[in-house]
């Protein structure tokens, strides 16, 4: 697209598959049982407690940019413009505030105590033909980096246990979606956020609020994993 240009709904489609947004929002954002994207458009602008204040859809992208794809902002040009006319576009005729129960599917609430050397054991029977015996998804494996320096950072929601362990339910393996239990989701969920991953340098200035989630998975309960003094029942919020 030249400079100068006006951005289209093709241009915002192009961007979203360069920049890998479809490793969890399948189908170009249209998949209704993987995260879709669809009528996003039609939310924002909305409150995110995370952030504190209501957040414009253009907001909300870079904080995908910065987060779940640890790299930088877009600047306020016309990629940023062209992701808000694809969003947009494929949220023509859902009405402003309107419902939107697949925005809600990839979260696995009231999770089972995990069991990561179970986790394990699974992720080599199950995830490694796509996302290689070392999470990186490198090589021939067509499945994006689990951890690792080019993975998600600790910052991103689906670096809590609910939202890793709930995507992994709805969505994995792909092929026989939804036949992991509650049990085996929590398991991998679990091996997978154990791993090294960048680290979010802003966690103190989230959720300025209060109402902070228990089972972010930070630096220090990665280490706490390696060293056995985990407690799982304050991650899963299960302490009284």
């Amino acid at each position: 697209m030249l400079r100068g240009e006006a951005a289209t709904a093709e241009d915002g489609q192009r961007a979203v598959n360069a920049l890998s947004c479809t490793s969890c929002h399948a189908g170009a954002g249209m998949d209704e049982d993987s995260s879709s994207m669809v009528g996003v458009s039609a939310v924002y602008p909305m409150y995110i407690g995370r952030s504190g204040e209501m957040v414009t859809l253009e907001e909300r992208i870079n904080g995908c940019m910065v987060r779940s794809m640890n790299g930088e902002k877009f600047a306020a040009d016309e990629d940023l413009d062209a992701m808000v006319a694809y969003l947009t576009y494929i949220s023509e005729g859902i009405p402003v505030g309107a419902d939107l129960p697949w925005r809600h599917r990839n979260s696995l609430d009231d999770l089972p105590t995990p069991n990561v050397a179970d986790g394990e054991e699974l992720y080599q029977q199950s995830c490694i033909s796509c996302h290689a015996g070392d999470g990186s998804g490198s090589g021939s494996n067509t499945g994006p980096a689990l951890w690792g320096d080019d993975s998600f950072n600790d910052g991103a929601g689906i670096a809590r246990m609910s939202k890793m362990a709930g995507y992994i339910q709805n969505n994995m393996p792909v092929g026989v979606e939804k036949t992991l239990t509650d049990q085996e989701a929590s398991d991998i969920a679990a091996y997978i956020l154990s791993q090294d991953r960048p680290e979010w340098k802003n966690h103190d200035k989230d959720w300025p609020n209060g109402g902070r989630p228990s089972d972010i998975m930070t630096k220090e309960r990665r280490d706490q994993i390696k060293d056995g003094s985990i407690n799982w029942d304050e991650v899963l919020g299960k302490e009284e």
